[in-house]
C-alpha cells in the first residue's frame, strides 16, 4: 500500500491528474481490461475514469485495443517514464527558445539572494560551464567543490583559465590549485560548505551551505562588474598567499616566492572582461556628462 501510494504522489508530481494516476497505477497491474471495469475497480464514475483513459491515451501512458471491446493495458513503467522525460525536455526547450525572444539585455548590477540549494548550483553550472570566457577563480570546501567539478572541467574545456583553493589535496587537471595549510582548521571553524565563484570580473557567486549541501544558509549573487572585479582580486590575492605559505619552508623558498609573485595576476597584467567593460563603461558616462 506505502509503495502504491508513493508512486501515486510521483505521477501526480509528473503531471498527471489523480484519477489518471489512479487508473495508471491499476492497468500496470491488472491485465487488460475495459475502461468500464477499471472505474468498477477504483470505484470512480464511469464518464470520468474515459476521460481519464483518453487523456493517458495522448500522453503515452496507455494503450486502447481497436474494435468493439476497447480493452485497455498500461504501457510499461521504463517506457512511460522515458517517454515523459522525451516530451519534458523538449518543451523545456522551445520554451527556453521562446522565451529568449522576450528578454532584453540590461545593467542589472543589484545582488540577489538564493534561497535554493539546486538553483544556487544551477546559477554555478551556468557560469562555469556557459558564460566563462577568460577566468574563472573558486574558494570551495570539498564537498562543494565535488559538486561543482564536472562544471569545473567544463569550464577548462573552454579553454578558461581555472584557478582553484581546494581545502584537501584534489585533482583537477588544468586547473592552478592551491591547498591552504589551514584546511583542516578552516573547515572544523567554519563547520559548513563555503562556494565561492567569480568568472571574467563579471559574475560572482557567494554561497555558505551546511554540510549535507541540502540547505542555503546565506548565498547572493550579482552581475555587478565593480563588485565581481574587486571579489576576483581579494579571491586572487589570497590564493598568492596561500601558495607563498606553501612553500615558506622549502630550502629554494625565496626564489620558489618570486616566482609565485611573478606568476600572480593583477588587473594591470591580466585580460578580465569584467573590468575592460566597466572602465569603459565609465569613459562612455564621462563623455556624455
Amino acid at each position: 500500500m506505502a509503495k502504491r501510494q508513493q508512486a501515486l504522489a510521483l505521477l501526480i508530481e509528473l503531471g498527471l491528474s489523480e484519477l489518471e494516476a489512479e487508473v495508471y497505477v491499476f492497468l500496470l497491474a491488472h491485465p487488460p481490461v475495459t475502461a468500464y471495469r477499471v472505474a468498477k475497480h477504483i470505484g470512480k464514475a464511469t464518464a470520468n475514469t474515459y476521460k481519464a483513459i483518453e487523456s493517458l491515451a495522448r500522453r503515452g501512458a496507455v494503450l486502447v485495443e481497436e474494435g468493439e471491446n476497447r480493452l485497455c493495458r498500461a504501457v510499461p513503467a521504463a517506457e512511460f517514464v522515458q517517454h515523459l522525460e522525451r516530451s519534458f525536455s523538449a518543451l523545456t526547450k522551445k520554451t527556453e527558445n521562446v522565451l529568449a525572444t522576450l528578454e532584453q539585455p540590461s545593467w542589472d548590477e543589484r545582488v540577489y539572494k538564493i534561497e535554493s540549494v539546486p538553483q544556487l548550483l544551477e546559477r554555478c553550472r551556468q557560469m562555469l560551464e556557459e558564460r566563462v570566457e577568460r577566468l574563472a577563480v573558486i574558494d570551495a570546501f570539498p564537498a562543494a567543490l565535488t559538486a561543482i567539478l564536472p562544471s569545473v572541467q567544463a569550464a577548462l574545456e573552454r579553454r578558461a583559465d581555472v584557478l582553484v583553493q581546494a581545502y584537501r589535496p584534489i585533482e583537477v587537471p588544468g586547473a592552478t590549485v592551491v591547498v591552504p595549510d589551514i584546511g583542516p582548521q578552516a573547515e572544523m571553524q567554519w563547520g559548513s560548505q563555503q562556494l565561492n565563484v567569480v568568472i571574467d570580473g563579471r559574475e560572482a557567486l557567494i554561497a555558505l551551505m551546511n554540510n549535507e549541501l541540502s540547505e542555503v544558509i546565506q548565498g547572493v549573487w550579482t552581475n555587478s562588474l565593480y563588485l565581481a572585479c574587486i571579489l576576483q582580486a581579494g579571491m586572487m590575492a589570497e590564493q598568492t598567499l596561500h601558495g607563498i605559505r606553501e612553500v615558506q619552508d622549502a630550502r629554494d623558498a625565496a626564489s620558489r616566492t618570486r616566482q609565485i609573485l611573478d606568476r600572480h595576476r593583477f588587473f594591470i597584467n591580466t585580460e578580465i572582461p569584467g573590468q575592460k567593460e566597466l572602465l569603459a563603461r565609465l569613459v562612455n558616462e564621462e563623455e556624455t556628462q
